[in-house]
């Protein structure tokens, strides 16, 4: 994944906010046509016009956060845009679910806006999750595995090279992690269309736990231990599935055939760390309750894992210089409803 570039603002000064204030009533004028727009075109995807209309309302608001340097705001128009030309380019598959995001953005954007020109800072780290949504959409890399958040990951080199513990009746093994792929695969279908919700967490929680046993010692079992975990907290309504979470548990799919191909082969995959960095990151989401979740939040520093939002006028990018306070006031026991 390519890396957000923030470009060092020329100090944002209260000129800025000024600035900002002057155009509030042009944004959400523009911010309510996209909608509109939006809206009618969800109702027939073929009226082109409708979302090349959307486009353009969104482009305008665009360019006074580009001026003014409001990181934040810059970074959700451009993901936007790139999610309404995405469909244009008919390279989104679920054009429902990409209008859907679109429309949490819309709703969620002047209530960021309004909270930049009240606390006069702006904090694109907070963004994350919407940021997320509308990377999934379009099939990229999410915001959460590159450097807008960084836990500690030094365990995960120390189990990196671990092989797996093989029985020796290795294909009845191998048959057993298959049958908990299949599962896992019908069960998460049925979660994500709302199906026996209760039913289908109770298994997927099952499935993992028991992927833990099987991967006891090597890097994956504290890939399952994460995973369970996040699901724990979206079985408990702390985070919802949306369209990222959904996609990072389609991922764990792949893991579980990964690691039936290490069972087979007697190999070891690589650590893919951007799963477990956007996993963590929901995890981060809610307060540590649970034994296993503290641990988890022991283990990977997740409570210094956000940075403040400082630029290296060096490097032009943003970088990680942590604010533990910042992080704990702003995610902890909140649920996302985004």
């Amino acid at each position: 994944m390519t890396d957000i570039q923030i470009q060092k603002p020329q100090h944002q000064t209260e000129q800025t906010f000024k600035g900002l204030e002057w155009l509030v009533d042009e944004i959400e004028r523009n911010l309510t046509s996209a909608y509109n727009e939006l809206e009618v075109f969800t109702k027939d995807v073929n009226d082109e016009t409708r979302i090349y209309f959307c486009l353009g309302h969104i482009h305008q608001i665009s360019g006074p956060f580009k001026i003014l340097q409001c990181q934040g705001l810059i970074l959700l128009c451009e993901e936007m845009e790139a999610v309404t030309q995405a469909i244009i380019d008919k390279k989104v598959s679920n054009i429902p679910e990409a209008c859907e995001i679109l429309v949490q953005v819309i709703i969620r954007l002047p209530i960021y806006l309004r909270q930049v020109l009240a606390t006069r800072v702006d904090q694109p780290e907070s963004l994350i999750l919407l940021l997320n949504d509308l990377r999934a959409t379009q099939g990229r890399g999410l915001v959460s595995e590159g450097l807008l958040f960084s836990p500690s990951l030094k365990i995960l080199q120390t189990r990196s090279e671990a092989e797996l513990k093989i029985p020796v009746d290795s294909e009845a093994f191998v048959e057993r992690v298959k049958r908990l792929r299949q599962i896992y695969q019908i069960s998460l279908i049925k979660l994500i269309k709302g199906e026996e919700v209760q039913v289908h967490q109770t298994n997927i929680k099952k499935i993992f736990t028991r992927l833990q046993e099987i991967c006891v010692g090597t890097w994956r079992q504290d890939l399952w231990q994460i995973s369970e975990q996040v699901l724990v907290l979206i079985a408990g309504g702390r985070i919802d599935l949306t369209i990222a979470p959904r996609r990072l548990f389609r991922a764990l799919d792949t893991e579980l055939k990964n690691t039936i191909f290490d069972i087979t082969s007697n190999s070891t995959s690589p650590v893919d760390i951007a799963l477990i960095k956007n996993l963590l990151y929901y995890l981060m989401l809610v307060k540590a309750e649970t034994e296993e979740q503290k641990h988890l939040w022991e283990v990977y520093k997740l409570s210094v894992a956000l940075p403040a939002g400082i630029i290296d006028p060096d490097s032009s990018r943003l970088t990680p210089q942590y604010d533990s306070g910042g992080v704990r006031g702003t995610f902890s026991g909140r649920r996302y409803s985004g």
